[in-house]
């Protein structure tokens, strides 16, 4: 992942001196997908791509601001043709 990338080639010690947020990890939202919120940096490659490529948004950003996070809608199966891919 980046954050393990930076960490071994760059910068030892992270800059950020607030509390990170937590989420509990990870989320099984279908039998093959595990969703870990904490290793998101927010930029929405998964979510353009569930929904301009695969044609189906079964997983977006939610909330908004300092809350939001990629989830899927409450209640609604994760079922991607290209899930586990």
């Amino acid at each position: 992942p980046l954050q393990n990338q930076a960490m071994s080639n760059g910068r030892v010690e992270t800059r950020f001196d607030d509390v990170k947020r937590t989420f509990p990890k990870p989320i099984n939202i279908s039998s093959q997908v595990l969703l870990d919120r904490e290793r998101c940096v927010l930029f929405a490659r998964c979510t353009r791509f569930s929904e301009q490529i695969a044609g189906d948004p079964f997983i977006d950003l939610l909330e908004r601001g300092a809350r939001q996070q990629v989830g899927i809608a409450p209640g609604e199966p994760f079922q991607s043709y290209f899930s586990g891919n």
